[in-house]
């Protein structure tokens, strides 16, 4: 099991970068993404994204997939570490929250040094581009597969989840959630606000928006998430 560190403390603070869980694949691609992330993210959203990790691995080693060989993990990893990097001010531009995100993560892909194929970079993109449209994300590629699985398993919308029920129990003790359905949806939620270009109305983003407009006075979990 991954061993936390100070990205499990849930301080709401930056982390530092050398503070890196050992679960993190050991290649410079997959310790890139962490750090880059870490520095970001929200601690509930960091902590969500690794148990994305975890879960989609599980599912790829338990199908004897190729992405949980260690030339593709990598893959899974950053495209698991920063599919909602797009949530951050860093990275609030005028796209989506996943596209933003997805364009974040061919920067660093391309920043790394790992010499990263443009086949790569866009099934990375892909997979987090899309990771929020269900039906679409399963059938599209194998990766954005595995990227949705391990999503629908952390926010307990899985078929998988019975049978990932004890490595979701050991994973959510070693990195807690942490209110995350509630800090990821505000977080969203803010940057329609802003720019509601970010949120059509036919996806997660737009359901989000209108759900928190009708419910002005409401200050929990959004009611469409």
């Amino acid at each position: 099991m991954c061993i936390p560190t100070t990205a499990s403390s849930l301080t709401g603070t930056a982390l530092a970068s050398d503070s890196i869980p050992d679960c993190v694949p050991s290649d410079d691609l997959s310790q890139a993404a962490y750090k880059y992330a870490s520095q970001l993210l929200h601690p509930a959203i960091l902590n969500h994204s690794i148990r994305v990790f975890l879960y989609a691995k599980e599912v790829a080693v338990r199908e004897a997939s190729e992405w949980s060989k260690i030339d593709r993990l990598p893959l899974l990893f950053t495209a698991s570490i920063m599919h909602d990097v797009g949530t951050t001010d860093a990275h609030n531009g005028a796209q989506r929250f996943e596209v933003e995100g997805a364009d974040a993560a061919v920067a660093v892909m391309r920043d790394s040094g790992t010499n990263a194929s443009e086949q790569d970079m866009h099934d990375v993109w892909v997979a987090i581009a899309i990771h929020t449209s269900p039906g679409i994300a399963e059938r599209i590629s194998p990766l954005a597969r595995l990227v949705r699985i391990g999503v629908s398993v952390d926010f307990k919308r899985s078929p998988h989840l019975e049978g990932l029920s004890s490595v979701v129990q050991e994973t959510e003790g070693t990195f807690p959630r942490a209110e995350i359905e509630k800090v990821l949806g505000d977080a969203v939620v803010e940057q329609a606000m802003r720019q509601p270009a970010k949120a059509p109305a036919a996806s997660w983003p737009g359901i989000m928006l209108r759900s928190a407009k009708e419910n002005p006075g409401w200050t929990g979990v959004n009611q469409a998430f």
